[in-house]
């Protein structure tokens, strides 16, 4: 068809049942109804089933509708009333650099800048901004603080990533400068300002670590580089293996310390890697054992000391008192250099060594030849020598030899 083709009727339809060819104008006061292509040099129109399409000779369809009313620019399966795939301009004579897009009270799109009162959000390079309440909402559309974040997914909510080993946030107020994250890839947690470091928890404060670098438990003002404190004065340090029966509790208790296990095993300590001492279950202790057989059983040699005290004692203690089994060093008045037996039942030495002679009294702390008895002899026989000579004595009034 060439030329002007114009209805016979007018108002009337024009109707083409196959293809036409328009090299000029085709003015329809009607309708054109087309039951094929309608073709243009370079465009043409072809109505499908379900879609109408305009395509550009030698690229592919430019244009989309659907019967159900969705409009595809771009693609030929719109899936909303206007699908663009590409970039598009919207003008409105009101366009500029870094204005945003929004829509007054009848629901026409305009241009706004930043600090309009019609739009909240503004893009300025990748950050992201609420101008008007001065609060970001991230899965929320009521957010509390400054920014909210809210996940209902488990796993991480919020992530921030440095390609570098060090990254951190830093949380600051006039009197405080806090950083978290990562410093050479160690977790890292620092007060950069000179005041306390507080950790908590149900609303109370749990430890404090102050500028000097004292740490306090259950207390806010450590006296010391550890300070525990308990209202209850008993303040608990316990330490505990969970894979052993060897599991000990370390605790300070006021002004006493004591080591308790309460499990079934053993209480051992070790010096250089090696076990030096040892409380069986049963409250047996070994020294240089391992199986200690008695309430203490010393393996090896063991002495006594008191300091710059006179007397060095062991006590036996019975139902009826105790006796004592030790030493004493110069200046004890009574006793100088001495060993000696102690019975503190009737309050009397019952017998005594002394270093310088070895002399040995019984019943005397003052013996003055090597066997001095205070008090009655009972034997068989009492041999006496003299140059290997025997002399025996059988009377009372009997002359010893000289």
């Amino acid at each position: 068809m060439a030329g002007t083709v114009l209805s016979n009727t007018h108002g009337g339809p024009v109707r083409i049942t196959g293809d036409g060819q328009v090299d000029g104008n085709v003015n329809v006061n009607g309708y054109l109804s087309l039951g094929g292509a309608l073709l243009w040099p370079d465009w043409d129109i072809d109505a499908q089933a379900d879609k109408l399409v305009v395509n550009e000779g030698g690229v592919g369809p430019r244009l989309t509708i659907l019967d159900g009313g969705n409009v595809g620019v771009g693609t030929t399966t719109p899936d909303t009333t206007l699908h663009v795939v590409g970039a598009f301009k919207l003008e409105d004579g009101s366009q500029g650099a870094g204005k945003v897009l929004t829509s007054d009270a009848n629901g026409l799109a305009v241009w706004q800048p930043p600090t309009g009162g019609g739009g909240h959000w503004t893009a300025n390079g990748n950050d992201i901004h609420n101008t008007n309440s001065g609060k970001v909402g991230i899965g929320t559309t009521t957010p509390g603080p400054p920014l909210h974040v809210y996940n209902t997914v488990q796993g991480s909510t919020v992530r921030v990533e440095n390609s570098t080993s060090t990254g951190t946030i830093n949380v600051r107020t006039p009197g405080c400068d806090m950083y978290y994250g990562v410093l050479g890839n160690k977790g890292y947690i620092m007060n950069a300002s000179n005041t306390d470091l507080a950790i908590g928890t149900n609303g109370l404060t749990r430890m404090t670590v102050t500028s000097a670098g004292d740490v306090g438990l259950g207390t806010t003002t450590p006296g010391a580089e550890l300070d525990i404190f308990s209202p209850d004065n008993l303040a608990r340090i316990i330490m505990k293996n969970p894979a052993s029966t060897n599991g000990a509790n370390f605790r300070l208790n006021g002004l006493e310390l004591s080591i308790l296990n309460r499990d079934a095993g053993p209480l051992f300590f070790a010096t250089s890697n090696l076990e030096r001492m040892r409380i069986t279950p049963s409250g047996d202790v070994g020294i240089g054992t391992t199986a200690p057989a008695h309430k203490l059983d010393v393996r090896g040699n063991m002495r006594l000391g008191n300091g710059s005290e006179f007397e060095q004692d062991i006590h036996f203690w019975s139902g009826n008192g105790s006796w004592q089994v030790g030493t004493n060093d110069a200046g004890n008045g009574a006793l100088n250099n001495q060993f000696y037996i102690y019975d503190d039942a009737v309050g009397q030495y019952r017998l005594t060594v002394q270093r310088s002679t070895g002399y040995v009294g019984i019943g005397t702390t003052t013996p003055q030849s090597a066997l001095a008895v205070n008090g009655k002899i009972t034997a068989k026989e009492v041999e006496v020598t003299l140059a290997g000579f025997p002399d025996y004595v059988f009377e009372p009034d009997y002359d010893l030899m000289t």
